[in-house]
C-alpha cells in the first residue's frame, strides 16, 4: 500500500499547477489511499528526503525543482514584459525572493538573451 500512495502523491503532484501543502495533497487522494494528515506528512517528507519530491517553502510539496521553476516561471515573465525591476519580478512570481534572485543572476551571468540587465536594478526581457 505505501507504494501505491506514493505513486498516487506523485501523479497528484505532476498535475499540480503549483506547489501543494500536505492538507491539498491529503483532499486530492481517493478514499482508498486516504491516510492521516500526520502519516501523509512524514510520508512527504520521507519522499522529499528522497529526492522524489522537492519541499518548497511554507511546507509546501511539488514534483519540479524550486530553483528550475523559478527560472521558468522568470522567464515565462520576461518574455511578457518589457523591462521591468527585480522587485516586480519577485512580486509578480509569488515565490521566495531568494529563490528568485538566484533564478536571475543564473540568467544574467549565463548571458541568456530573456535576460539581460540594461540599467542598474532593472531586467530586460526578450520575447
Amino acid at each position: 500500500m505505501p507504494e501505491e500512495i506514493r505513486t498516487a502523491v506523485h501523479a497528484i503532484l505532476a498535475r499540480a499547477a503549483a506547489a501543494r501543502t500536505a492538507s491539498q495533497i491529503k483532499n486530492d487522494l481517493a478514499g482508498s489511499f486516504r491516510i492521516s494528515l500526520k502519516e501523509l506528512t512524514a510520508l512527504l517528507d520521507s519522499m522529499a528526503a528522497e529526492g522524489k519530491i522537492y519541499l518548497f517553502p511554507a511546507k509546501k510539496y511539488w514534483n519540479r525543482k524550486p530553483e528550475e521553476e523559478a527560472i521558468r516561471r522568470t522567464l515565462e515573465f520576461l518574455a511578457r514584459s518589457s523591462c521591468v525591476t527585480a522587485v516586480k519580478i519577485r512580486s509578480a512570481l509569488k515565490l521566495p525572493p531568494e529563490l528568485i534572485d538566484k533564478a536571475l543572476d543564473l540568467l544574467v551571468a549565463e548571458d541568456q538573451k530573456a535576460a539581460r540587465k540594461v540599467c542598474p536594478g532593472k531586467i530586460f526581457g526578450e520575447p
